[in-house]
């Protein structure tokens, strides 16, 4: 059981030893200069990735660059939402003197009160009427207001262009205003309004009817009164009227009517009632009445003291019946080819023929069954849409995401219908849509011109502000909440509607020659991704089916 002894040969040498020490050290050495070469090549890049660095560093500063230079421009232009579209405009000056314009120069274009006249002209003439009863408290008419509670007024006829007839009941009388206006190229223009007022009692009524002049823009007025304080005359010049005349005729007045007036410088008549009334001294006595309140005569107010009036009121208090006519007249023309007085009466006959007429021929309403009444509804309907036209000047203000405070809208003309003359008495894009589809059945030439104002409006975000909000008068009936208009708001371009009724117009006579709109129209209660802009998609294809129609038509 000996153990075997080791040979030398099997004995490792010292020498060897250290040699096989300084073989590993130089292995593991090899081995972290590797991994140390590996890092090295992961951290330090290529040429060609160094290159790719080098092409997308410039790159991105142009990038950067650009926006800077964008936001600047854009800084500099100010904010797109109240920048115009740069197309020219379609009620261009050219426009706006030709005949065809003139003709409707003139029109009871403010349907904000009961009787307003005024011309397509920013800053010019405008007329009014007012009145009030003697019974209980005296409540100033003016302005449409719900909270008069008339039984009911409107315009029982209005053609839309030189014509109309409205009638008023004010609970114990009954009030028309009859309109005629007449243009001539070389003597200028004239129209007439005549008031016929008739009691509703059997016991005498007195009442108060006044009819001012308002110069909102330059020029000057001046007037004659006679001895009873009974203005004859009203008479001045303006920038586009180098002279203008307004006279009286009176008739069926008693001889007891007390005649009063008011000569003063106002900002604006925005609360004119008001201001009058809050004027007004007691009168002397009427037999039917204790006192009388009337116009104070030439009122200076403190801060305008020194300037000259622009503003002037005729005012005459008389028992029912009444009859009186207010004669406006420009350049050449005079009382012998004006049209008041017999000449009136006659002349209006014939309008209200012809109205009828036309009315029947248009929409053949007789011919299809339907009864007298029902007729003169659909007149008196379709009237009051023609006789609410209006005409606006002023500048929206508008609001966009980029802005923190509202900005003013570029100023411009509305020429356009309303929704209500009580409550909207001013322009909604989605409303007139709708409005002008009618009247396209009636004079295509109107429509024209309704849509070219609208058009006027498009911004360079192709952007029309929904509600239309132009001067004193109309921002006066807006709750200051809704005076703004964002352009993220829109209505749906229902003039595509109207556009597409014009082309089925002009084809015929070639052949013979909310925002969303629907408010609460019913959808699923838990509506779809898909369902949500079906309203959209309606309207972008029926937008490229007339867009190509029209190009179809113009060649």
């Amino acid at each position: 059981n000996a153990r075997p002894v080791a040979r030398a040969s099997d004995m490792p040498a010292a020498g060897s030893s250290r040699k096989r020490r300084a073989q590993q050290k130089d292995s593991s050495h090899r081995r972290q200069t590797h991994r140390q070469s590996a890092q090295d090549k992961k951290s330090t890049p290529s040429f060609s990735n160094l290159s790719k660095t080098l092409l997308i560093a410039p790159t991105l500063f142009l990038a950067l660059l650009g926006i800077v230079v964008l936001l600047g421009e854009r800084w500099l232009a100010g904010p797109s939402v109240n920048t115009p579209l740069d197309v020219p405009l379609a009620v261009s000056n050219e426009w706006r003197n030709e005949s065809i314009y003139r003709t409707r120069l003139w029109g009871t274009y403010r349907s904000n009160v009961y009787l307003g006249v005024r011309p397509r002209i920013p800053k010019s003439l405008v007329f009014g009427m007012m009145w009030f009863v003697y019974e209980g408290q005296l409540n100033i008419r003016h302005t449409c207001e719900h909270g008069d509670k008339l039984l009911r007024y409107g315009w029982i006829r209005h053609d839309g262009t030189n014509f109309g007839q409205q009638e008023i009941v004010d609970n114990a009388m009954t009030l028309r205003t009859e309109f005629l206006s007449r243009s001539d190229p070389g003597l200028g223009e004239t129209w007439t309004v005549r008031l016929v007022g008739e009691s509703r009692v059997t016991r005498p009524l007195l009442v108060s009817v006044i009819l001012y002049v308002y110069n909102e823009g330059e020029g000057e007025m001046a007037f004659h009164t006679t001895a009873k304080e009974s203005v004859e005359e009203i008479y001045g010049y303006t920038p586009e009227f180098t002279s203008y005349r307004v006279y009286f005729v009176r008739k069926n007045i008693s001889n007891d009517a007390v005649h009063n007036y008011m000569s003063t410088r106002l900002g604006s008549v925005v609360n004119l009632s008001g201001f009058l009334r809050s004027l007004m001294k007691t009168g002397t006595p009427h037999k039917h009445w204790p006192t009388i309140a009337q116009l104070p005569g030439v009122y200076k107010p403190p801060d305008m003291a020194s300037l000259k009036p622009n503003f002037v009121a005729y005012q005459v208090t008389t028992l029912l019946p009444l009859e009186l006519d207010m004669v406006f007249e420009t350049g050449m023309f005079s009382a012998a080819m004006s049209v008041s007085g017999e000449r009136f009466t006659t002349s209006m006959e014939k309008h209200v023929q012809q109205f009828d007429e036309r009315f029947e021929n248009t929409f053949q309403l007789k011919n299809k069954g339907f009864s007298e009444s029902e007729v003169s509804f659909a007149k008196a309907t379709f009237s009051n849409l023609l006789g609410g036209i209006s005409y606006f000047y002023g500048k929206s203000q508008v609001i966009s995401s980029d802005l923190a405070e509202p900005v003013p809208y570029w100023s411009a003309p509305l020429y356009t219908a309303v929704p209500s003359r009580s409550f909207f008495p001013r322009g909604f894009l989605w409303d007139e849509g709708f409005h002008q589809l009618l009247v396209a059945h009636w004079d295509i030439t109107i429509v024209k011109d309704v849509l070219a104002h609208w058009l006027d409006l498009i911004n360079i975000e192709g952007w029309i502000p929904r509600e239309q909000i132009l001067g004193d008068e109309a921002r006066s009936k807006v709750p200051r909440e809704f005076v703004v208009q964002h352009n993220e708001n829109a209505n749906p371009p229902t003039f595509f509607l109207t556009l597409e009724t014009l082309i089925d117009r002009m084809q015929e006579e070639d052949k013979m020659t909310l925002t969303s709109g629907l408010d609460d129209f019913p959808r699923a209660s838990h509506p779809s991704s898909d369902e949500y802009h079906v309203d959209l998609r309606c309207w972008m294809a029926l937008g490229s089916t007339t867009m190509a129609r029209i190009a179809q038509l113009i060649g």
